[in-house]
């Protein structure tokens, strides 16, 4: 570090001198040991839809997007920009330039809904697919979901070097040397906003790697998640495995963090049958007789008709007499003795049986014998083991055949996962939450929502699934639209992009049941595997001889036997709501302006119940009663006492938004209130998307 001091004290400019010091002690102090990588890489994103004014941030199209210029004047769509760090100045045509957003400035999200789809109406439960940078995505579930979570599944770039994802809209390759550097800042900002969205107590994150990144994967999240364990699950989801020199790879990596602990994760399942004990304590000790317990000695009456035991005989001292025919009428009494006359006593004193007793806990067998039973709990789970293999793992099988049947024998996707895996990792975290939420801010080719209507399906449960993709052309693709002179933010680029193109068509079809032309979807969704079941002894003649041997037929037998078979051709009972996230402006957003746009965002944060509501007039109403999603907004407080009394006589709103600037107009307002969540508008909104930036 001297050598750098040195260097350091050469710089003549005080206020970069200390900054780059203030920086310098900070790496020595901080990474010391562990994952060392460049930090503070810049990252934006391009806004296509973001209307272009000065103070904008923007950079010049089909250029390097961290060229950031800010915009000073417009004149005649001729925009004069300085550069951002120095003091070039530079006229650029609007259409040339595109608005951009740091990793770290503040934005003002709004959902804009693209579509949806129902096949359950009765339920309340929606899914929703939002096409978004999964990092604005995730600021604006910090706004709606914070601390939500069951389950977190993700499915990142495995960063193999083959164009495969992007940084500041460019694909990286392998001949990139911040590469590396690049994956983990781009991963850290997003896993420590994912970290604030999990369930404190029970939340479970779940990531799927491979051997590029999987080392620095855990340095990282044991630095993000320190209380939380890391536990590694194999997967062998490539039978034949991939190309190489050398090692042909057949597995992939799934790492379960969860809060330390706790059991959160789940295997097979059992029943678990209730116990039964003898009501009287054997053994010689003096405790298990009645003069070494004599307040466990008494009688218990059984009813002579039905079998059922009904009460209990009065306290019996060591010296007192009994006599075994004395009982209340059709009752029998039993007393604590051995078959050898031994005098012993029951398991619990006379007020403690009388209580389990009265809880139907107390039995008398057929062959008159007293036991106690001890309830269990009627399932128990094995802990999931570290490899896991089976047909059911094939990503060629149960990921690209089945995308290629859904979109009609057409290549969409490269490289899905297996719909199996995704399915039993989430299943292992949620099996028994029939109510969980689950996030996955990687959806690709929206597997994730695939599996959790498979799994509601199979058990009954009501779990939801919100999905987050960006609408990204493949790298091959999106060399043709250029060629085509089709520019992204143009429509017929986006129809290509992956939300629009892939995510989801295959939510609709197999929610349907149908292919993209139409057709019925083939087969079901129980993979079967060959195995040889006897049928029992057969005799057979050898050297004149008959022998009995045991005969084996070869059938298909179910890997999941004891779910619910499900034909693909009927579908799910599914409800989902597919969002495109835009940007608001600030000052349209603080007069009030943008209530319709921020709508679908408040039913988010009120719990997203039923389906999403649309106000399409023109002219507002001082307030609305949104009674099947459960939540009301004031928009003018000069009508709150009429809309007091209607929240407060509808027993189904429990979450208000009012919209006003004065703070104690607000904490007055809300304090006659009979709900449990209330929020002030918009200055809830615009101080969490203000505060909660740099991660």
């Amino acid at each position: 570090m001297a050598a750098i001091d040195d260097l350091i004290n050469q710089i003549s400019d005080r206020v970069l001198r200390d900054r780059i010091r203030k920086e310098t002690n900070r790496l020595q102090h901080n990474k010391k040991f562990g994952l060392v990588f460049e930090e503070h890489l810049p990252e934006c994103t391009p806004l296509y839809d973001v209307k272009i004014k000065v103070g904008s941030k923007v950079a010049v199209k089909e250029k390097t997007i961290d060229n950031i210029f800010v915009v000073k004047k417009i004149n005649n769509q001729i925009a004069v920009c300085n550069q951002l760090g120095t003091a070039k100045i530079k006229n650029i045509p609007l259409a040339n330039l595109v608005a951009i957003a740091e990793f770290g400035d503040p934005i003002y999200p709004y959902l804009k809904k693209v579509d949806s789809i129902s096949t359950a109406p009765k339920s309340n439960l929606w899914h929703e697919l939002i096409e978004a940078d999964n990092y604005h995505a995730l600021q604006l579930l910090e706004y709606t979901y914070i601390e939500k979570m069951d389950c977190i599944y993700i499915d990142p770039p495995y960063n193999t070097g083959a164009k495969d994802w992007k940084y500041n809209n460019n694909y990286v390759d392998s001949s990139d040397s911040y590469r590396h550097s690049k994956w983990l800042s781009f991963m850290e900002k997003r896993l420590r906003l994912a970290k604030k969205l999990l369930k404190k107590e029970t939340g479970t994150l779940i990531v799927a790697i491979d051997d590029y990144e999987i080392n620095h994967l855990r340095d990282l999240l044991e630095e993000i998640f320190p209380s939380f364990e890391i536990n590694t699950v194999i997967i062998n989801h490539h039978p034949q495995g991939g190309s190489a020199n050398n090692v042909s790879r057949t597995h992939e990596y799934a790492l379960f963090v969860t809060p330390k602990g706790k059991q959160l994760l789940f295997g097979k399942k059992s029943i678990v049958k209730d116990e039964k004990w003898s009501l009287m304590r054997g053994g010689t000790d003096r405790r298990n007789l009645r003069i070494g317990r004599p307040n466990s000695f008494y009688a218990i009456f059984v009813n002579k008709k039905n079998g059922k035991v009904v009460g209990v005989g009065p306290h019996l001292d060591v010296n007192d007499t009994y006599e075994l025919d004395t009982a209340p009428n059709n009752c029998k009494a039993f007393y604590p003795i051995g078959r050898d006359g031994t005098e012993r006593v029951w398991r619990y004193e006379r007020s403690s049986m009388l209580n389990k007793i009265k809880a139907g806990r107390i039995v008398c067998t057929k062959n008159e014998t007293l036991q106690v039973v001890k309830h269990r709990d009627n399932a128990k789970y094995s802990p999931i083991t570290s490899v896991w293999t089976g047909s059911q793992y094939n990503a060629s099988q149960y990921g690209t055949s089945l995308l290629y049947d859904i979109f009609s024998k057409e290549n969409r996707f490269a490289y899905p996962k297996s719909l199996y895996t995704v399915r039993d990792c989430i299943n292992a975290v949620v099996q028994n939450r029939p109510n969980a939420k689950i996030l996955d801010f990687f959806a690709g080719s929206a597997t994730t929502l695939h599996a959790v209507n498979l799994l509601n399906a199979q058990d009954g449960g009501n779990r939801q699934c919100i999905l987050v993709t960006n609408n990204e052309v493949s790298n091959s693709e999106e060399k043709k639209l250029k060629e085509k002179g089709v520019n992204p933010e143009d429509r017929e680029w986006e129809r290509w992009g992956i939300a629009h193109y892939i995510a989801w068509p295959r939510i609709k079809q197999t929610i349907l049941g149908k292919d993209i032309k139409g057709n019925a979807l083939k087969g079901d969704y129980n993979p079967k595997i060959p195995a040889y079941i006897s049928v029992g002894k057969q005799s057979i003649k050898v050297d004149e001889k008959n022998l009995k041997r045991t005969a084996y037929v070869k059938k298909n037998i179910p890997i999941y036997p004891n779910v619910r078979e499900i034909k693909k051709s009927d579908g799910f009972k599914s409800n989902v709501i597919y969002f495109k996230l835009g940007f608001l402006d600030k000052n349209s957003v603080a007069l009030g302006l943008q209530f319709k746009k921020l709508l679908p965002v408040l039913w988010m944060k009120a719990g997203n119940i039923g389906e999403c509501p649309e106000i399409k007039d023109d002219k507002l109403e001082s307030s609305y009663i949104f009674e099947k999603n459960n939540f009301a907004i004031l928009l003018d407080e000069k009508n709150y006492s009429a809309f007091e009394e209607k929240v407060n006589n509808n027993e189904k709103i429990n979450t208000v938004f009012i919209v006003t600037d004065s703070d104690n107009g607000y904490h007055e307002m809300i304090s006659h209130l009979n709900v449990k969540n209330t929020y002030q508008l918009y200055k809830d909104y615009l101080d969490n998307f203000r505060i909660n930036t740099k991660g």
